[in-house]
């Protein structure tokens, strides 16, 4: 008699299900094999090598960006769930006797934003907290863990996620993985779907290292110089999507005021950096904006050169796809040599020497230099373009 909570229809037959995918290896199809569902065990099967590496010093991150898969029931929602995704983890390996970071004090002062187990369950709200009053309450298991908290908060801000739209959720014991003393999400609302998952920091403490020793029979332990004596690592891990974040940073950062469109990207995340036109393809100007392109090119900048269509229409372009500078070449370059710099979400025109061009550039799109500190844009005549759309030389 017991029915679906959310439609309320009859319940199907109860059935074991894999989410990894499974394959066989070679001819024959005798030997089986799984999809990965995570990069992580690539690394703990490593973990000696890796050790080694390091020179024998704890902690050790190691990091690993690649593709996963799961055979998910019902992929849906964009690609808030696929089959087959990207992802960024690390695994911390640490001496569980001291959990410390050692920049951690250049941390703790920062403000997170936490929502515990014991809240959900109680139906209590998230907590505004430091980094450091976490970790000596205990609301999170230790001090890396509170570390790599700040720096998921830090990596989400710098990529253009609004700090009002982000939040740390704890896990409660029904949700957290097998493996997990505690793993906390980072959520991003979103306007489609909600609160999103876009990482997950888990204490997976020495389950992986002791499962793959008890069945290898292999050593993974770690010899701590300090102790003089050998231990079995734990590990904080920090998993990252790459998709879903992308796609929360497309919907923060997409803006309609009525009057135009465009996508309102940190100058580090726009896939061009800078867009190069020509006032008019004539006169000269195309061949000196083509000039200025490939200079901006030589110099290690996303630059895309376009002269199709009007002016107007081609600023339209470069708001779109989120270029937060179009230089334009004009009559004045030419005398002169100084360029306009538009910037996309005001756009408010200034000038700046074509020999100064790349330092300014970087600068802007760093956040070293100010746009309003540079050169008030100076009005001229008025004229037509190719096309008759009435436009301003200047002069």
């Amino acid at each position: 008699n017991v029915r679906c909570p959310d439609c309320g229809g009859e319940l199907g037959e109860v059935t074991e299900f894999n989410t990894m995918f499974r394959t066989a290896i070679g001819p024959g199809s005798r030997r089986v094999a799984y999809l990965r569902p995570e990069t992580a065990q690539g690394i703990f099967i490593n973990f000696r090598r890796l050790f080694r590496l390091a020179r024998g010093r704890l902690p050790l991150a190691v990091v690993q960006i690649g593709r996963g898969y799961r055979n998910e029931i019902s992929p849906r929602q964009s690609v808030m769930r696929l089959r087959e995704f990207n992802m960024a983890e690390a695994e911390v390996f640490f001496d569980p006797a001291d959990p410390r970071h050692p920049r951690f004090q250049e941390v703790r002062g920062e403000r997170l934003r936490l929502w515990t187990a014991s809240s959900q369950q109680e139906g209590g709200p998230a907590i505004e907290i430091t980094a450091g009053e976490a970790a000596e309450r205990g609301i999170v298991c230790n001090e890396l863990m509170a570390y790599y908290l700040v720096l998921t908060k830090r990596f989400l801000s710098r990529i253009g996620i609004p700090q009002e739209a982000l939040r740390f959720r704890e896990q409660t014991p029904a949700q957290r993985a097998h493996y997990s003393a505690e793993t906390w999400d980072a959520e991003v609302l979103t306007k489609r779907f909600g609160w999103v998952e876009v990482a997950g920091i888990a204490y997976r403490t020495d389950y992986d290292l002791s499962r793959h020793m008890k069945h290898s029979g292999e050593n993974l332990t770690a010899f701590v110089e300090d102790r003089k004596k050998s231990i079995v690592c734990h590990v904080i891990e920090p998993s990252y999507g790459i998709d879903r974040p992308l796609y929360c940073l497309l919907e923060h950062s997409y803006v309609s005021d009525g009057e135009r469109r465009y996508l309102r990207l940190p100058g580090e995340m726009a896939p061009v950096e800078v867009a190069v036109f020509p006032l008019v393809r004539r006169d000269g100007l195309a061949e000196k904006a083509r000039e200025i392109w490939a200079m901006l090119r030589g110099r290690g900048f996303l630059a895309e050169y376009d002269e199709s269509g009007s002016i107007g229409r081609r600023y339209a372009r470069a708001d779109e796809i989120g270029t937060p500078y179009c230089v334009t070449v004009d009559y004045r370059t030419l005398e002169d040599g100084t360029v306009t710099i538009r910037e996309r979400d005001s756009t408010a025109q200034r000038r700046a020497e074509v020999s100064s061009l790349p330092e300014v550039l970087h600068g802007l799109i760093s956040g070293s230099i100010s746009f309003l500190s540079l050169s008030e844009h100076e009005g001229g005549e008025e004229w037509k373009d190719e096309e008759g759309e009435q436009q301003r030389r200047v002069e």
